[in-house]
């Protein structure tokens, strides 16, 4: 996972900047380290960034505006600030922002890796989402043209090929969905995910809509296909359904 998720690290203290950086790309983490505002937002034109960790008191994030910046055009994920300095202001502002984390300076570098690991874990989770979901709207797509194929044509019209494509692309989304569950169920082993531990993701509106259409599409051109193969991806579908 540190490989995919991508770090964005800003403070004016160039020998902390420079320690923690090194740090995180000892875990595995690809980290970009910026000494402010300017260079900051210099690599957010370059590249997307998962995390951004970031200090308040510096120049150009007066009263949060980078973070209120970095919020608003939804350049981040997820982000940690990080202060030497810290106020009931500025905390109550991070409540209203993406902030995951308000880290207090001095703290052990083993607080922040905690942090991390919950943003990349967060990260991957919503990355498996958003790609089922276009693959669901795509395979939805297909689903319609098939209804249509299968009711406009006899039965001995339906081809092995289809009945094929169909198997294939059903198992891609049942595995899809499997991953996604044991990606959540294997944070709740891990005691560095904090939140994570009891938080498993219900099927988004979307997903749901589209799987329901798969099954009952399924179910309307069974006697069709009459493939056992068919019939149990169909079952797993239901199952995923009811979770």
């Amino acid at each position: 996972m540190p490989d995919s998720f991508c770090i964005l690290f800003v403070d004016d203290e160039e020998t902390f900047l420079c320690s923690t950086v090194d740090l995180l790309r000892r875990e595995g983490y690809a980290c970009d380290g910026a000494s402010g505002v300017s260079d900051a937002r210099r690599l957010l034109d370059e590249r997307p960034y998962d995390l951004v960790i970031a200090d308040i008191k510096m120049p150009g994030n007066s009263d949060l505006e980078f973070i209120h910046q970095l919020s608003r055009q939804g350049e981040a994920q997820s982000i940690i600030l990080v202060t030497g300095h810290p106020s009931i202001a500025s905390a109550i502002q991070s409540v209203e922002l993406p902030v995951i984390a308000y880290l207090v300076k001095p703290f052990d570098f083993s607080e922040l890796l905690a942090k991390v690991r919950h943003a990349a874990q967060r990260s991957a989770v919503q990355r498996v989402v958003r790609n089922e979901l276009e693959r669901l709207q795509e395979y939805r797509e297909g689903l319609m043209k098939m209804q249509m194929n299968v009711t406009d044509q006899p039965r001995a019209a339906c081809s092995s090929s289809l009945q094929a494509v169909v198997g294939i692309t059903l198992r891609s989304i049942v595995d899809g969905l499997s991953d996604l569950h044991a990606l959540t169920d294997a944070s709740h082993g891990d005691e560095a995910q904090g939140a994570l531990k009891h938080w498993s993701p219900p099927l988004p509106g979307e997903l749901r809509s589209a799987l329901c259409d798969a099954v009952a599409t399924l179910e309307r051109t069974r006697d069709s296909f009459k493939s056992k193969e068919l019939g149990n991806l169909r079952k797993r579908l239901e199952a995923l359904l009811r979770t």
